[in-house]
């Protein structure tokens, strides 16, 4: 116990009243090394649970078990039969009796261990597969074997949060409030304690600069993009200034209702667990069908507003909530219903094959949904039939699909040709000419496929498919036509004329009206079912077994019985059609998909960017849920982004965007001028990648716009960076400013148009070009603030520990050898007249 110590006890003993012992006590609880000692510990602990499995951590009471249960049994065997041989050999030497009881006590315990190994542990050791043994909270250790503190529902957080979060910040300032109050009171400031000293002034040091450093650390990515290319030169121009990144770690969730964009913050969103995942079970198409995906076990829904920020942008009105989340998915297209027609919405109608049989169930075999208003969504077909659903559908659509055909025929043609009253129905084989009556026209099918050649690009019928027959029509004057007829859309049937001039292309132009062909595609069952206005439900099935029925009217019972005429085969079953629900209006959305664990990439889990969350609209009394997709750059129009539409009952639709926060650049903006990749050799594996970028001030930031390159390996520093321009003094004194301002940024190349630069490579190998070049790049954005801070505490830790143990002893034995010289100099001191030996 130091001096100075025990004179501060006695100052606050003399001091401080009575009445203020819990000040007295803060004061002597802060001097303490105890509570340095114990601070310490809980940093330790604080660490382990922030990287330790806490299934893991969970799993050492059962290995303490298992400890505890060796020990007594050896304890058992060993120590009361030790405590016997030591008694009983009272008559030997102290040497002898302890050498025998060493003996008897090893040899005894050693027996005590054999007998737990093979008596105990057997029972003891736990079977995962079998369950068998004991394993304490087996099921939470199993659930979180490889699952840290920090992921944990209720606490989601990344590393760097977890270690700037409160707790510890709290640890950190206990402890720096304790080393300063022991260090002034327990410790002299004389010269020999300069060690000492600062190595507690280090360690202050680097516990504030670390949350410091935690309470303002920033990363993300910046997109920068080249300007308009250049057609004389050949290389893109500068690019337009980017005064914004996207942060890593913080979201937010995107608004636009036709005035812009808004970014809402949102604050305490998962990373690593399910929330609500069956938000919208049984409301979407999949779900009425019984289609969606199994679920995985999922938390209780979330309830994450999504404040405004009094922006005129959004209706006021409007309400955003988190509800739900997936952490690791991919968006699976669905439908849901919508109450009131809004853009994008169409008609939807379920439809069940049923297998009745003898007992009359209705139990669906299959189900599905049909969109008779979307020409990609009217049919369906499972390989061995087709079922197109279409409401209102024309009447000579319907003549078409009605006409009568001989057994067994695969396709089929209608024709009519208007100016001789003729209309008949042809059975047709590639290559055979088919004579149209007495009209003239002769029709030659050439080809037909399943699916169109090329895509279909008439508007309107973009992504739909549909049986294709390739016909040539020798007409009357002696010219022929080559006609691509679309079983399914007859209406957009095209000819193509041979051209006369040679080497021309053929024209394409629409079918001549002269004479109508409709091909039916008839290789396997087709079922047409109609919906009329007035309620009436019609069918038509063609099957080439067992040729043509038509029904009429089935609205009143609601199903077409016997599709395919199977009880004509013994013990075939029976199938029926029947009719589910009709939704007036739905529209497409995206649900989560949850990817399995074993198929997730590690480096994206916890990051957002796979995941999706439930957002729900409300206004008043109407509500609606949606899906949204993460996007890591939802304002960057870094290609197609995913988004969702929600259409308010008394306001204007919203898209929604959810993905990184955008934040500002502090008092910058950057430009990409240039973009090089330099390879190893002439065209062999990149060395380096570098942008050329210019740094330019906004809202009057005080520095001078520059031009400097941001390396792989070498950041570029802004908005200071040391420069010629500045005098020595201002450089230096800059640059220790900037080392401690939360402001200054380094920006190091992190992606880059790996494809637009291969694509223009080649461009230049062909000479179109001179010189490939990059449409973009993407920098890491990051700044350091209190870094150095410290790795000064380091510096002046490791100035301070040796000076403490080897110079202070040092000087301490030097003091004391000049004492004893002092001492042995000093005269002898004379004895006091009258003293008597």
């Amino acid at each position: 116990m130091s001096r100075k110590w025990q004179r501060s006890k006695r100052w606050d003993d003399e001091h401080i009243p009575r009445w203020a012992w819990p000040a007295k006590a803060v004061v002597r609880a802060f001097s303490s090394i105890s509570l340095a000692v114990v601070l310490l510990s809980s940093v330790v602990v604080y660490a382990i649970l922030a990287s330790v499995p806490i299934g893991l951590l969970v799993l050492g009471v059962t290995y303490a078990f298992y400890g505890v249960s060796l020990v007594i049994t050896a304890f058992l065997a060993g120590v009361p039969l030790t405590v016997l041989a030591w008694r009983a050999s009272r008559s030997l030497s102290w040497s002898t009796r302890f050498i025998v009881s060493s003996l008897v006590f090893v040899g005894l315990t050693a027996a005590g261990v054999w007998i737990w190994s093979t008596a105990f542990w057997p029972a003891l050791q736990y079977d995962p597969t079998t369950r068998e043994g004991v394993r304490f909270f087996a099921d939470f250790v199993a659930k979180y074997d490889a699952t840290t503190l920090r992921r944990l529902p209720g606490i989601e957080m990344t590393e760097i949060e977890f270690y700037s979060a409160w707790p510890l910040r709290v640890i950190l300032f206990a402890f720096v409030a304790n080393m300063v109050v022991a260090t002034v009171r327990r410790i002299e400031f004389v010269f020999p304690n300069v060690g000492v000293l600062t190595v507690h002034t280090g360690i202050v040091i680097m516990a504030l600069g670390s949350v410091y450093y935690s309470g303002l650390k920033q990363e993300g990515l910046a997109i920068l993009r080249a300007g308009d290319l250049d057609r004389a030169g050949g290389k893109p121009g500068v690019g337009p200034p980017t005064a914004h990144f996207y942060d890593h770690i913080d979201v937010a969730l995107y608004l636009d209702q036709g005035a812009g964009w808004e970014q809402r913050v949102l604050r305490g969103v998962p990373r690593y667990n399910d929330y609500n995942l069956d938000v919208l079970h049984g409301r979407t198409v999949m779900g009425l069908l019984g289609l969606s995906p199994a679920m995985p076990p999922s938390y209780g829904a979330l309830d994450i507003e999504a404040p405004g920020q009094g922006s005129e942008r959004i209706d006021p009105s409007l309400r955003f909530r988190v509800v739900g989340y997936a952490s690791f998915a991919e968006p699976m297209e669905d439908w849901v219903e919508s109450p009131a027609p809004i853009s994008g919405a169409s008609p939807l109608r379920v439809v069940h094959l049923v297998a009745p049989g003898e007992t009359g169930t209705n139990d669906p075999a299959f189900s599905f949904a049909l969109h008779p208003a979307e020409t990609a969504l009217r049919a369906t077909s499972n390989g061995q039939f087709d079922v197109e659903y279409r409401i209102d559908t024309p009447e000579e659509r319907w003549a078409d699909v009605s006409e009568t055909v001989p057994p067994g025929t695969r396709a089929t043609i209608v024709v009519e040709v208007p100016e001789a009253s003729f209309r008949g129905a042809f059975a047709m084989t590639p290559g055979e000419p088919i004579a149209i009556g007495d009209t003239g026209y002769t029709i030659t099918p050439e080809q037909t496929f399943p699916t169109p050649p090329f895509a279909i690009i008439t508007p309107g019928y973009e992504d739909a498919t549909s049986a294709v027959a390739l016909l040539r029509i020798d007409k009357p004057d002696g010219t022929s036509v080559e006609r691509w007829a679309y079983h399914r859309f007859p209406e957009i049937s095209q000819d193509f004329t041979q051209p006369t001039e040679p080497g021309a292309r053929p024209q394409r132009g629409p079918a001549d009206p002269a004479i109508r062909v409709a091909y039916l595609d008839d290789s396997h069952a087709q079922i047409y079912i109609d919906e009329r206005s007035s309620g009436v439900i019609r069918a038509v099935i063609r099957d080439p077994r067992h040729g043509l029925r038509v029904f009429d009217d089935v609205s009143a019972s609601g199903r077409i019985p016997d599709l395919f005429k199977s009880t004509e085969v013994a013990g075939a079953p029976r199938v029926d059609l029947t009719f589910g629900p009709r939704w007036a209006h739905a529209r497409r959305i995206m649900t989560p998909r949850v990817v399995p664990e074993e198929e997730r990439d590690p480096q994206l889990v916890g990051t957002h960017d796979m995941a999706m969350v439930a957002v729900e609209v409300s206004q008043d009394d109407w509500s609606e849920t949606v899906w949204v997709g993460a996007s890591g750059f939802p304002l960057a129009s870094f290609g197609p982004e995913p988004e969702a539409v929600v259409s308010p009952a008394r306001s204007r639709p919203v898209r929604l965007k959810f993905g990184s926060r955008q934040r500002p650049l502090p008092g910058f903006a950057i430009q990409l001028e240039d973009f090089q990749m330099i390879s190893y050799d002439h065209r062999g594996a990149p060395r380096d990648y570098q942008s050329t970028v210019r740094v330019t001030p906004v809202d009057d930031a005080p520095f001078d716009a520059y031009t400097h390159l941001a390396k792989l390996n070498a950041p570029l520093q802004a908005p200071f960076m040391w420069s010629e321009d500045r005098s020595l003094v201002g450089n230096v004194i800059g640059t220790l400013a900037s080392r401690l301002n939360p402001n200054q940024f380094k920006l190091s190349q992190a992606r880059w148009d790996a494809g637009g630069w291969e694509q223009t490579q080649q461009m230049a190998d062909q000479g179109q070009i001179p010189a490939p070049f990059a449409r973009w790049t993407i920098l890491g954005v990051g700044n350091n603030p209190g870094i150095h801070i410290i790795a000064l505490g380091g510096i002046l830790m490791a100035l301070g520990t040796p000076w403490a143990f080897y110079v202070k002893p040092l000087i301490m034995q030097a003091r004391k050898r000049k004492l004893q010289a002092q001492v042995a100099e000093a005269p002898p001191v004379a004895e006091p007249v009258g003293a008597s030996t």
